[in-house]
This record gives structure tokens, sequence and C-alpha cells, in this order.
């Protein structure tokens, strides 16, 4: 294992992790069903309840609602990154900064379907760092 797992990741880790990664239903999982259902959970649901509330209880300004808003991203990382769980402590390293990421995405453009894309993005990245395709 690397010493900064963030930085360089330890792949074979986390390819080795409970996720068949070769199976199509799996790979399938990873382009579509996580990130759809995921980010529509999270994003449309979760942060957009958080932000709306943080609006209706404190108005459009102010050093509090720019907790809420900050608070808005991470707990929906958070429960995002607890999902992970399964597949090891590299995978939930991996997996915060992506979440807090495609949070600010969500933030900034209230598009859910967005946050889905860079989802599918990284779970592209993952999957093609531990079966590269073979060189010509």
């Amino acid at each position: 294992m690397s010493a900064l797992p963030l930085f360089l990741p330890d792949w074979p880790s986390l390819c080795q992790s409970p996720l068949p990664w070769r199976q199509p239903m799996t790979l399938l999982w990873l382009c579509l069903g996580a990130p759809l259902l995921q980010e529509w959970a999270l994003r449309a649901g979760l942060q957009e309840y958080l932000l709306r509330r943080a609006v209706a209880r404190l108005g459009p300004a102010g050093d509090e609602r720019r907790r809420e808003r900050l608070l808005s991203v991470m707990l929906p990382a958070l429960v995002f990154t607890l999902l992970q769980l399964g597949h090891g402590w590299l995978a939930l390293q991996l997996a915060l900064p992506v979440a807090l990421l495609i949070g600010l995405v969500y933030l900034h453009t209230r598009d859910w379907f967005a946050c889905a894309c860079a989802h599918l993005a990284a779970n592209a990245f993952a999957w093609l760092s531990c079966f590269p395709p073979p060189l010509p």
C-alpha cells in the first residue's frame, strides 16, 4: 500500500474488492445504475432538501447560510462514502473527495444528471485503472 493513497492509490488492492469487476452486470451497474440511482437520491433528494431547508430557515444570504450550504455538500458526501464501505478502506478514501466534488457540482448547477455523469466518469476511471485495455 502506498504512503499517500489519495494521490498514489494501490490499485491492485482496490481491484480485489468484493465487487465482481469483470461481470457484465457489474459494469452495467457501475455505468448506469449506481450513478443514476445514487445521484438522484443523494443530490436531487438529500442535498436539494438540505439546500431548500437552509433557504427557508435562513433566507438567501448570510454566514449561517454558508454553513448550511457546506453541510448540504458534506452530509450527502458522507452518505455516499459510507455506501462504498463494502469495497474496503481504499475505496472509502477515494470516494470521499469524489463525493465532495460532485456535491459542489450540484451546489453550483442544481442538475443531478450532471452529477450522475461525473459519477459515471469516476466509475469508468476506476474500472479502467483496474482493467486497462490491451495495447495494440
